[in-house]
């Protein structure tokens, strides 16, 4: 289970949200992908789509009556560095 970061920034998976799998070449993890506004202060009305890792402490998968949460995949991605 990759570490969870400090400070995590907690983001919400809407329910029945499809699973997907990291591209990574050791990763492999499965991820959800979401869409939400952008958090960058000179484009905060743009919508990014962004991957979310669920196997993290506190983490929950979504299912078809409740949403999940998870963090960003990029913070925990043992590949990282490859996108």
């Amino acid at each position: 289970m990759p570490e969870l970061p400090e400070r995590p920034q907690w983001e919400t998976i809407p329910s029945s949200t499809p699973a997907s799998v990291c591209r990574g070449e050791n990763c492999g993890a499965p991820i959800y992908w979401i869409e939400r506004k952008s958090r960058d202060k000179k484009t905060p009305t743009r919508t990014v789509r962004v991957p979310v890792d669920t196997d993290v402490p506190g983490g929950s998968d979504p299912d078809s009556m409740t949403d999940g949460r998870g963090v960003a995949h990029y913070q925990t991605c043992l590949d990282a560095n490859q996108f």
